[in-house]
């Protein structure tokens, strides 16, 4: 198989960018002919964007020339497409139709129908833009970095692709993460016959340190990786930090963002690290004793979460999108209401006072990562969809063959 990987990388590395990556390897592990076309900036429109840039994310005449020029020199018999905005745009699926190449699509985010991608706004899970063919409130709020012309051109670059009908017409698969998400960009419009469900993988990790070894010290501490931003909330650890004091066992937080700037007044038992190597995550989750996802906004399969349960390490999250699939609540791990202090407290405390059901949950986690996301179980679900666009696309050019031969 001769596969094209098309990304658009950010400047802030996440967990994008992570899947992206552990993907390309595992398919060339497994003996897959790829090539990877990569654009790479801040991944976001300016501020006030310009004309030019604001068309280009729209459509790309840049990127549609140099995206031919590699498909006529590789000649791929499929594209996985991951993140294409702002400097790759639609403009991919033209260039591929135009050659008879299937394109399956990963939707790692909602900025097909959400100006900011998150489906949030202001603390809270956002609803406003979900059945409109042209998110306007989003350029109201300013969503978009909270830039009402950034905003504008974002929507536009929605409408516009709703009312030609790229993504009913042009994208012969898209994979979603999870169910809930496939039932979130059914609602957005997308045709249900052309959204499969296919995780991210998770490389094989190493034995994990048991959370109670025999003779030594246990895991202690509780660890937060991510973005440092409102939606995956960041301010609402500190504030039961704040409040717990000494009676909380230590938080370790990894990442950066735009709420970098709370490791200036972090409370007592809080330590930002700030934005580390993967490899220094992993080590951090053989230390802790859980992991903890207090996110505000509707996860779509965050990585980190994916990583920890092959790692054996239980996690407290969020109720709501994906986490719901990922942990079964009481037995791999704990799902709480977003934002709901007294819940997290307790539960906190609980976690930190019964190593020996967390020990439990740890190992059982473990072991629905093995079954679920593991490189060997999700690289050959990837292999089948792509087999099975490149049937798709092969029946599509019979059925204009057949047509064009009738009105020739």
């Amino acid at each position: 198989m001769r596969l094209l990987l098309v990304h658009n990388r950010y400047r802030q590395r996440g967990g994008e960018d992570r899947a992206f990556d552990l993907e390309r390897q595992a398919l060339l592990d497994a003996g897959v002919t790829v090539e990877s076309f990569l654009r790479d900036n801040d991944g976001d429109l300016p501020d006030a964007p310009g004309l030019a840039s604001a068309l280009g994310a729209i459509w790309s005449p840049a990127a549609f020339r140099a995206l031919g020029a590699t498909m006529d020199r590789f000649r791929p018999e499929v594209i996985h497409a991951h993140n294409l905005f702002p400097l790759i745009s639609p403009s991919l699926y033209d260039a591929a139709r135009a050659r008879g190449v299937p394109v399956v699509q990963t939707l790692h985010n909602f900025r097909l129908g959400c100006v900011n991608g998150l489906f949030f706004h202001q603390g809270q899970t956002c609803t406003r833009c979900l059945h409109r063919s042209l998110p306007w409130p989003g350029v109201v709020r300013g969503c978009y970095r909270e830039s009402r012309a950034a905003s504008g051109a974002v929507a536009t670059l929605i409408g516009v692709h709703r009312l030609l009908g790229t993504w009913r017409r042009k994208v012969t698969l898209f994979r979603v993460l999870s169910h809930a998400s496939r039932e979130r960009f059914i609602t957005l419009g997308l045709p249900p016959e052309r959204l499969v469900v296919c995780p991210n993988l998770t490389p094989p990790p190493p034995p994990p340190r048991p959370l109670l070894p025999p003779g030594g010290a246990p895991r202690n501490g509780v660890l937060f990786v991510g973005r440092l931003s409102p939606e995956k909330g960041v301010e609402l650890l500190l504030d039961l930090w704040r409040a717990g004091g000494a009676g909380l066992p230590p938080l370790t937080l990894l990442g950066d963002g735009p709420l970098s700037g709370l490791a200036d007044h972090a409370p007592p038992g809080a330590t930002f690290v700030g934005r580390v190597a993967p490899e220094a995550v992993a080590e951090a989750m053989e230390r802790a004793a859980f992991l903890v996802i207090p996110s505000l906004c509707w996860e779509n399969f965050p990585m980190v979460a994916a990583e920890a349960m092959a790692r054996g390490l239980p996690m407290l999250a969020s109720r709501g999108g994906a986490l719901e699939e990922m942990i079964d609540h009481g037995a791999t791990g704990l799902l709480l209401p977003p934002g709901d202090r007294a819940a997290w407290a307790a539960a906190i405390g609980w976690a930190a006072e019964h190593p020996q059901e967390l020990a439990a949950m740890g190992r059982r986690a473990q072991q629905t990562a093995q079954q679920r996301f593991s490189e060997a179980r999700v690289r050959d679900q990837l292999l089948g969809w792509f087999e099975e666009a490149m049937r798709r696309e092969r029946e599509r050019a019979g059925r204009r063959g057949i047509s064009g031969a009738g009105t020739a």
